[in-house]
């Protein structure tokens, strides 16, 4: 079914730019046209968010996939950046409450 529109609209654009350069409208030349079919009409947002989720805890996607999601104006090497910086955060979190952590007990104990 997507192949039919997709062909039908392509023809359509193909009839409307020969008419566009017949009578100069439009500069002589070809044309590209793209199609992203999304779920978007037929699936709540939650849906594919919590999808998205369950789908990175499974280890089917990664963090930067969902945060792309989220954040749709990053790409998604700016995405893997900045959950790289953002691991990298918590982990350092991480060890400086181990640290604290071992202080305390060497002071207590």
């Amino acid at each position: 079914m997507r192949t039919a529109i997709e062909n039908g609209t392509d023809r359509l654009a193909e009839a409307m730019n020969v008419l566009h350069n017949a009578f100069g409208l439009t500069p002589m030349g070809d044309y590209e046209l793209s199609f992203n079919w999304s779920y978007s009409m037929i699936e709540s947002s939650q849906e594919s968010f919590n999808q998205l989720v369950t789908a990175m805890q499974a280890g089917a996607v990664e963090a930067a996939e969902l945060r792309n999601y989220v954040i749709p104006g990053e790409t998604l090497d700016e995405a893997r950046e900045r959950c790289d910086e953002i691991a990298a955060k918590k982990k350092d979190s991480a060890e400086l409450l181990m640290r604290q952590a071992l202080d305390e007990e060497s002071r207590v104990g």
